[in-house]
């Protein structure tokens, strides 16, 4: 969803990188549903991960924005 926010003209640089935290628990993830090792402490980790990230979003875009030169 934040490379589709990047094509309507959100920031760039900021929606990448907070796109990239959850693209790595998305690919961990895949890894381990290919492998059939499911593993109760990823899922509890991910969720408050996740939970996290959406939580301090608007704040931390903000912040990468402006480090980034934002106008």
């Amino acid at each position: 969803m934040k490379v589709f926010a990047v094509f309507q003209g959100a920031w760039l640089y900021a929606n990448l990188i907070m796109a990239f935290p959850l693209l790595l628990l998305g690919l961990l993830g895949a890894y381990f549903a290919k492998k059939e090792k499911y593993n109760w402490f990823y899922v509890i980790l991910a969720a408050i991960l996740i939970s996290a990230i959406r939580y301090f979003e608007q704040g931390w875009l903000l912040g990468l924005h402006n480090y980034f030169g934002g106008e």
